[in-house]
């Protein structure tokens, strides 16, 4: 009692309306504390007196250190404007009003006074993802962190995975073509061969016919060529022999007819 509020911030706004003062440090209660306050006005609406009440943070502290989908390794704690600490932190044992938290993720959220995610090292150096929201009626800013290597966990076993799915395709894929290939080259080289051996004059070559399909076909025909080609050298080879007859039954005919000299007798 007797103590003088008249320069303080929410006893001037309190005057006014209703106010609520950002997380203050409070040296004699060596703790921040949120300041409420509003106008007492009289029956006749004169504004008599302001109503004050403080609120302690250590309610909150037990807020923030619950971390619901954050597993083993996330947690959420406050920053003020200034980048004081405002509530405990889960994995080191610092002092509230003594401590700064200036990460990328504090710096984004103070000065852009929005909401965002970024991956960044937390205040232990270590890679996390974080959200960060900011609080226009506090001004503090509300910080999730969770480290990476948790947070991407389900992320990276889905890349993993679709990498083995891309490169067993692959593999699949690579497979399927050599097998076509060899499907398609193997008869193309087969008939390259008996053409060859064709060429060199053995005529009782012929291409297998296993498939059904234009390569199948193919052989077939060649076949075909081959059975007709040797008919034709066949046929050849029989009028050569009785043309080369005659002629040896001409040219002995001849012989004989030349030794007869008697006129009667030839």
């Amino acid at each position: 009692e007797g103590k003088i509020f008249s320069t303080q911030a929410f006893y001037q706004e309190g005057l006014k309306d209703s106010y609520v003062t950002p997380p203050v440090y409070d040296i004699s209660l060596s703790k921040y504390s949120i300041i409420f306050s509003r106008p007492i006005k009289s029956g006749s609406g004169r504004v008599i007196a302001v109503i004050a009440g403080r609120a302690n943070l250590a309610v909150l502290d037990q807020i923030m250190i619950e971390r619901a989908g954050l597993g083993e390794t996330g947690e959420t704690y406050l920053v003020g404007e200034n980048y004081a600490l405002l509530s405990q932190l889960r994995f080191e044992d610092t002092k509230i009003g003594e401590t700064y938290i200036r990460t990328d993720g504090t710096t984004e959220a103070i000065k852009s006074q929005t909401a965002g995610t970024k991956l960044y090292n937390d205040y232990r150096d270590t890679p996390v993802l974080g959200s960060y929201l900011w609080v226009p009626e506090l001004q503090v800013a509300i910080i999730a962190e969770h480290d990476q290597s948790e947070a991407l966990q389900t992320s990276n076993q889905a890349i993993a995975i679709t990498a083995g799915l891309i490169l067993l395709t692959l593999v699949i894929a690579v497979a399927a073509a050599y097998l076509m290939t060899r499907s398609i080259v193997n008869p193309i080289t087969e008939l390259v061969t008996i053409a060859g051996s064709i060429a060199s004059g053995n005529l009782e070559a012929d291409a297998k016919v296993r498939r059904e399909d234009e390569i199948g076909v193919l052989a077939a025909a060649f076949n075909t060529m081959t059975n007709r080609l040797r008919e034709l050298i066949g046929t050849l080879e029989q009028r050569v022999a009785d043309r080369t007859k005659a002629l040896e039954t001409s040219s002995d005919i001849s012989r004989r007819l030349s030794t007869i000299l008697n006129l009667k007798e030839l």
